[in-house]
C-alpha cells in the first residue's frame, strides 16, 4: 500500500473515532478542563509511527518535511515533551496542540474512551482532573461502560491501525521519535518515487 493510501486509511480511522468520541462526550457530559493541557506535558507519551504518517505526509506535500525533521531531531535529543505542544497556541478548541488535526491516537482517546483491564473488563480512561471536576459525568460514563453501551474502546482503534500497516504499528516510541520516524518514512518513500499524490 502506498504512503498516500496509508494516510487516507489512518485519516478514516481518526474520522470515525472523532464521531464516536463526540457521541460519548455528548451522552456523558465529559470534557477537558478549559486551558488545561496537563496531559500534553507528560514526558512518557508513546505512539506508533503510523499515527503520525498523516502529519509527515502533510509536511512533505507542503515542502516542510526536511526543515521540521532537522528541528525535531535536535528537539527530541533535549526534550521529552511532545514537539507539537505549544502553550501559546491560539487555535480554538485545540488545547495546546500546535498540530491538533494531526495529533496521535492516544491524544484523541485519553479522557474519553475505555481500556480493557487485566480481566478484559472495560474501564474508563480519563485523568484525575476530569474525575475531580466532573464526577457526575465520570459516573455516567462508568454506568454506560458497565451496561455495555457503545463506548470508544482503545484497543479497537489500535487494532484498526494495525490492520493498515502491522510493521508501522508494531512498536510504540516516545512521541517525538514516532514523529521523526514517520517523517523519515515519508521522505524515504518519496525520494525514490518523486513528489506525487500516490
Amino acid at each position: 500500500m502506498s504512503v498516500y493510501h496509508k494516510v487516507k486509511a489512518v485519516e478514516k480511522v481518526f474520522s470515525l473515532l472523532e464521531k464516536d468520541i463526540e457521541q460519548f462526550k455528548e451522552k456523558t457530559g465529559l470534557g477537558c478542563l478549559k486551558g488545561c493541557g496537563e496531559c500534553c506535558k507528560k514526558p512518557d507519551i508513546e505512539a506508533s509511527v503510523l499515527e503520525f504518517l498523516p502529519y509527515a505526509y502533510y509536511l512533505y506535500k507542503n515542502n516542510q518535511a526536511f526543515d521540521i525533521l532537522d528541528k525535531l531531531e535536535e528537539y527530541a535529543e533535549a526534550n521529552s515533551v511532545c514537539f507539537m505542544f505549544s502553550p501559546f497556541t491560539t487555535e480554538q478548541n485545540a488545547g495546546f496542540c500546535s498540530q491538533y488535526q494531526y495529533r496521535g491516537l492516544i491524544c484523541r482517546l485519553f479522557g474519553f474512551s475505555a481500556y480493557l483491564n487485566k480481566y478484559g473488563v472495560p474501564q474508563l480512561s480519563t485523568c484525575r482532573l476530569i474525575k475531580e471536576s466532573s464526577p457526575d459525568a465520570v459516573q455516567k460514563a462508568g454506568d454506560m461502560i458497565e451496561k455495555g453501551d457503545k463506548v470508544p474502546v482503545m484497543r479497537n482503534y489500535y487494532f484498526a491501525l494495525m490492520a493498515i500497516d502491522p510493521v508501522l504499528t508494531e512498536k510504540r516510541y516516545p512521541i517525538n521519535q514516532a514523529i521523526v520516524k514517520a517523517l523519515q518514512e515519508v521522505c524515504f518513500y518519496y525520494s525514490y518515487r518523486g513528489k506525487r499524490s500516490s
